[in-house]
């Protein structure tokens, strides 16, 4: 902090303010503004005027300086300026119109923004350094930029859907994949599209106004295979390699990922699965209704090196997108990949609904091999503007094998328990879509969804004492668990939209969604005595949907309502038919570009999936069955969200925004029957109603070399559980502040430094808990003659307040790397948790748990990598 106090000091900024106005008068709006350090040709500070036509730049006192300003259209303003103190009066600017329309071509090339309708266009160079390694360099320079600790792009406090290579998907537009990935010198500019759609007919008809990134190459980067090589060793046999290869050329590109260490560096995330696999957007699904599909896992790891105390990771991964003509595409990618993960806790676990309040220490240690496949293919056609026909294809198949030793200590004694788990989650989704603009007033839209999933599950535990004697008829040392649930749904939607004008249209809808799943479960003693369990569920549902949407200047209005039909069978002796209507609205107010504030209401019901209905024992864990409840109902929910953006151009300053409230009757809760630890659960309806609320603040400011960010995030919930019969209510709030500071210091060291305060406070029925978590940290990169050194601290105090225990844990990570300059090598020596912390914290709760976690990680470990620029 005093580094950076000093470095702002030392700069003897002054500051200049001013307007752009045409020879009218009038205010010009985002236009450039520059100011050239005359001695050395360097851009020394830029803004963009707001809509009032004004800019603020920060300049050194007695430097000569040529002021720039450009806008499409006008010729371009320069003055030569010095100044020692900061004007009192603003500089007025009058910018002339241009009349040569070549010239005009000219100026969009030299300007470092460019807002043009819905799109903003970032010059690369004009904000890098020039020692950016990766595009999440370069993205986190430009402003209204930041990148999420879990791979998210936000763009003026919004989040980027896809992420787009001279106009084609990267990954089907995965946003972390390409910012760890794509070179930073490759980069030309960055273009943010807002409202993007890539349906032609369908531009501006639904409120989904999604935002993506399109990174344009340089200009000898359009036909080239580019990207880079690196492989590391270390003690201990560690290593690490990992490959990017991008062939790029106008009609095809290709992008090979390959990757392999045991350092515990994950290549594909589980949130990069859910970028993916959602980009199967559907309208058929809104209609205010949502099944519960299987709920099997996604096959994809979620640990990494400071969850696990061993974790290697191997992945292939291959996207393409080609256009053999100019009506006709063709994209996809296949990613497969293997994992071999180890861990172990250690576990204080508080039973707050025995009487005695029973607590667990509980030692685990866990292995997992998983082996996964993933792969997408999509064809489109579009014949011409008015008319797109496409076809999209989702799968995934995994195989997991899990082997878990437990070690479990009560005060009425000890017991050791083996797991041996093997679950083979699989998933397809077949989508076909037709969008067609018979006129300028009349459009229509048509889609089926295809989509099945199974998870076929084989499980053993075994145990020292007898397992579940007052549920089970037996006093069994082991059980075995095997189990089927498939999934099939289609879906089926025609959408007329009628367009009365430019701000106005009506959209009607009609539907189906079709569910079936099937539940078959076989669960065994060593006597053999079974429990069999075959149920099936089938839900249809037909609707039809009308809409209402305008714009009155500033103001767009989007109100709607959705009748549906409802049957269920399988489940009743009877089918059972049901109606509901469900009213819903969008209202977005828009101050200015990029000042906005949005609201949404709907209702919305909820089907639980099959395993909620199954009347018989499945095993659920080492404590833990499941019996189903014929009579579980659908839940109800209101759903209220409020958001608010504000990015001011003129000071750099981004606020952002939002509130979220659910309200659900019948909602979905357990019922626990008890003995000792362990427990029966059964889903059965809330009779109180359970609700949710959360909110977050994000404030950022941007300074010429400085940047400061601050976020509060707040969440309630109040939920309805039942302990053999008796209703509980658990209330949970949570509150995390975080402040982040960066700056660039001398053009050689960065400093990034925060704080995290995350309080948990915790309470079911009489008992109450409170955890603390402070987490201070810092980083910084010194680069020096192709030498570049980078430190990355993080300090954890963590408190649990309820029983008075207080941890600390401390990871510690550095690297030093050398790359001669415009040399394709480098070369680099890094060490990884240096302070050698053994074990990390955490805490969790539930509606009968609170346990507070102690998770082994990896090890100190050290290692030599090369790295090679193609």
């Amino acid at each position: 902090m005093s580094l950076v106090s000093f470095g702002m000091q030392a700069q003897n900024h002054i500051l200049l303010k001013g307007q752009t106005r045409d020879s009218t008068f009038a205010p010009i709006a985002f236009a450039n503004v520059m100011a050239i350090d005359t001695a050395t040709q360097e851009m020394k500070s830029f803004a963009v005027t707001d809509v009032k036509g004004g800019f603020q730049i920060r300049l050194q006192e007695n430097t000569v300086y040529e002021i720039k300003v450009t806008f499409v259209g006008y010729v371009p303003f320069s003055q030569y300026m010095k100044l020692d103190k900061s004007p009192e009066t603003p500089l007025t600017i009058i910018m002339k119109e241009a009349i040569n329309a070549l010239d005009e071509v000219t100026v969009v090339a030299e300007m470092p923004v460019l807002v043009r309708g819905d799109t903003i266009s970032y010059k690369a160079e004009a904000f890098t350094k020039g020692d950016e390694r990766k595009l999440e360099d370069v993205l986190e320079e430009l402003p209204g930029f930041a990148i999420r600790d879990n791979g998210d792009i936000e763009v003026q406090g919004k989040r980027v859907d896809k992420v787009l290579v001279d106009g084609k998907e990267f990954f089907e537009g995965d946003t972390k994949l390409a910012t760890k990935n794509i070179p930073a010198d490759v980069v030309d500019r960055v273009q943010v599209l807002q409202n993007f759609n890539d349906i032609q007919p369908m531009q501006g008809l639904n409120n989904d106004e999604q935002l993506a990134l399109n990174i344009e190459l340089k200009s000898d980067k359009k036909r080239i295979v580019f990207g880079d090589i690196e492989a590391g060793r270390g003690p201990d046999n560690r290593y690490f390699g990992h490959a990017n290869t991008f062939y790029y050329a106008p009609k095809t590109s290709v992008n090979f990922i390959g990757d392999g260490n045991n350092v515990g560096e994950l290549a594909l995330t589980l949130n990069d699965y859910f970028r993916m696999s959602g980009g199967l957007s559907s309208m058929a699904s809104r209609n205010g209704t949502s099944f519960r599909m299987n709920a099997g896992d996604a096959g994809i790891p979620i640990s990494d090196r400071n969850s696990a105390s061993h974790l290697t990771n191997r992945l292939g991964a291959l996207n393409f997108t080609t256009r053999p003509t100019d009506r006709f595409q063709l994209s996809g990618f296949l990613i497969g990949f293997d994992n071999d993960i180890t861990m172990g806790s250690n576990s204080l676990r508080t039973y707050p609904q025995l009487e005695d309040l029973t607590q667990e220490q509980l030692a685990t240690t866990s292995s997992i091999e998983n082996k996964s496949g993933l792969g997408r293919f999509s064809a489109k056609y579009t014949p011409n503007y008015n008319l797109q026909l496409d076809y999209t294809f989702f799968g995934k198949r995994s195989t997991i094998d899990q082997e878990l030793l437990r070690n479990s200590q009560l005060i009425s004694g000890d017991n050791s328990l083996q797991e041996n788990n093997q679950r083979e989650p699989s998933s397809q989704s077949h989508q076909v879509r037709m969008f067609n603009a018979l006129n300028e007033r009349n459009i229509v839209s048509a889609e089926v969804n295809y989509n099945e999933e199974q998870t076929t599950t084989n499980q053993l535990l075994a145990s020292q004492l007898p397992l579940f004697s007052d549920f089970l008829p037996n006093n069994t040392l082991q059980l075995s668990q095997d189990q089927d649930i498939i999934s099939k749904r289609i879906d089926g939607a025609f959408n007329y939209y009628y367009i009365l004008n430019k701000t106005t249209h009506i959209n009607v809808a009609v539907g189906i969604n079709r569910s079936k799943q099937t539940l078959i479960s076989n669960l065994a003693d060593e006597q053999e005595e079974v429990v069999d369990l075959d149920q099936e569920l089938n839900i249809t549902n037909r609707y039809a949907r009308i809409r209402y949407r305008k714009k009155w200047n500033k103001l767009t209005l989007s109100p709607g309502v959705s009748l549906n039909s409802y049957t269920v069978k399988g489940v009743y002796e009877s089918p059972n038919q049901v109606q509901y209507l469900f009213p819903q609205i969008n209202a977005r107010y828009e101050f200015g570009t990029s000042h906005d504030i949005d609201f949404s209401y709907n209702q919305s019901l909820e089907y639980n999936d099959v395993s909620a209905y199954g009347e018989g024992y499945r095993l659920n864990g080492y404590n833990t069955l499941l019996f189903g409840n014929l009579s579980l109902d659908p839940a109800f929910s209101h759903n209220l969200g409020l958001s608010y953006r504000n990015f001011n151009m003129y000071n750099f300053f981004n606020i952002s925004g939002g509130l979220n409230y659910q309200y659900i009757k019948d909602g979905f809760i357990n019922n626990q029957e008890l003995s000792g630890v362990e427990n029966v659960l059964t889903s059965v309806n809330a009779t109180d109603a359970n609700y949710t609320a959360s909110g977050y603040l994000n404030l950022e400011k941007r300074f010429d070399h400085f940047r400061v960010n601050g976020m509060v995030t707040v969440s309630k919930s109040v939920l309805n559980n039942q302990i053999e019969s008796q209703l509980i209510q658990n209330d949970n709030f949570m509150h995390q502040y975080r402040l982040n500071m960066s700056a660039r210091l001398f053009k050689k060291l960065s400093i990034r430094t925060g704080y995290t305060a995350s309080i948990n406070r915790y309470s079911s029925g009489s008992l109450t808990n409170q955890f603390v978590n402070h987490r201070p940290n810092i980083g910084t990169t010194f680069s020096h003659n192709g030498f570049r050194f980078e430190t990355e601290y993080a300090y954890n105090k963590y408190v649990n307040q309820s029983q008075d225990q207080e941890t600390s844990f401390e990871v510690l990570d550095a690297s030093l790397s050398y790359r001669k300059k415009k040399s394709p090598w480098e070369f680099k020596v890094q060490g990884l948790n240096l302070l050698d912390t053994r074990a990390v914290r955490r805490d969790s709760f539930s509606d009968n748990l609170i346990s507070t976690y102690s998770y082994n990680i990896q090890q100190r470990y050290g290692l030599l990598t090369v790295m090679y620029d193609l």
